[in-house]
C-alpha cells in the first residue's frame, strides 16, 4: 500500500510540474486588470485624476464597515477572540484617510491619493514581472525552446514597473500635473505601460500553452506505444528478507551423551 501511495504521488508530482495550469489563470486576470486600467487611464484621464481616491477610498471603507458589521452579527460566544471589529476600524479609518487626501491636491494639481494609486499600480506590475520570471525559468527548466521569449517579457514587464512606481516618467520631461498637456501626456504613457504589460502577460500565457500541448502530446505519445513483455520475476527467498528464520529441529538426545544432571 506505501508503495502505491508513492507511486501516485510520484505521477501527480511528474503531472503538475510537466503541464502548467495555475500561471495561465493568473497571468489572464493581470492581462484583463491591465488592459481595464489602460483604458481609464486612456480614455478617461481626468476622471482617474479627479475621482479616483474618492472611488478607491469609498471601496475600503466599504469593506472596513462590512467587517464592523459582521462583527456584531456574530453570536458573543462565536465571535470572542476574533478581530473582525478591530481589522474594520483600521480599514475604514484608512478608506477615510484616503478620501480626505484626495481632497487636498499637491502643488501640480495632483493629490496624493493618485500619485500613491500610481505607485501602487506600478509595485503590481513589477511583482508580476518577478511572476513571469518564475514561469519563464520553469520553461526553461522543462527544455523548451522558446523559454528566452519568456525572460525577455518578463524584464521587460519587471522594467516597466519599476519606472512606474519610481515616477521616472517626470526624468523623461512629464510631470503629473505641470500643465494641461503634460498631464495628458504622462496619463498617456501609464496607459500604454499597462497596455504592453498585457501583451507580455498574453505571450507568456501563449508560450505556457504551447508548451502544455507539447507536453500532453508527448504524454499521449507515451501512453500509445506498444509495452515490452515484463520479465518474469525471480522468485522470492524462502519467507523474505524480513521474515523469521524457521527454528532448527531439535534432534532427540543419544545415548552417548551424557546427562547434565547426572552424577558419576
Amino acid at each position: 500500500m506505501a508503495r502505491k501511495t508513492t507511486e501516485t504521488d510520484n505521477g501527480q508530482s511528474a503531472k503538475k510540474s510537466g503541464i502548467l495550469t495555475n500561471p495561465i489563470r493568473n497571468l489572464t486576470v493581470t492581462a484583463t486588470l491591465c488592459v481595464i486600467l489602460s483604458v481609464a487611464f486612456l480614455a478617461f484621464p481626468y476622471f482617474v485624476r479627479d475621482y479616483s481616491g474618492y472611488v478607491i477610498g469609498g471601496l475600503i471603507c466599504a469593506i472596513g464597515f462590512a467587517y464592523t458589521v459582521i462583527y456584531f452579527l456574530r453570536k458573543p460566544v462565536s465571535g470572542i477572540y476574533r478581530t473582525e471589529f478591530a481589522a474594520g476600524l483600521v480599514i475604514l479609518a484608512a478608506g477615510v484617510y484616503v478620501i480626505i487626501a484626495s481632497l487636498r491636491p499637491d502643488a501640480t494639481g495632483i493629490s496624493i491619493t493618485l500619485r500613491l494609486i500610481v505607485t501602487a499600480l506600478g509595485i503590481l506590475m513589477a511583482v508580476d514581472g518577478v511572476l513571469k520570471l518564475q514561469y519563464t525559468l520553469d520553461l526553461a527548466r522543462m527544455r523548451f525552446d522558446a523559454w528566452w521569449l519568456g525572460l525577455f517579457t518578463s524584464l521587460l514587464g519587471l522594467a516597466l514597473g519599476i519606472l512606474t512606481a519610481a515616477g521616472l516618467v517626470d526624468d523623461f520631461g512629464v510631470r503629473l500635473g505641470v500643465g494641461d498637456g503634460n498631464f495628458l501626456s504622462a496619463m498617456l504613457i501609464l496607459g500604454v505601460a499597462f497596455i504592453v504589460n498585457a501583451v507580455l502577460d498574453v505571450i507568456t500565457v501563449t508560450l505556457i500553452a504551447v508548451r502544455n500541448h507539447i507536453a500532453a502530446k508527448e504524454a499521449a505519445t507515451a501512453a500509445a506505444a506498444p509495452t515490452s513483455p515484463a520479465e518474469p520475476a525471480a522468485p522470492a527467498a524462502p519467507g523474505g528478507y524480513y521474515a523469521p528464520t524457521a527454528p532448527a529441529p531439535v534432534s532427540a538426545p543419544s545415548a552417548d551423551t551424557p546427562d547434565p544432571g547426572s552424577r558419576s
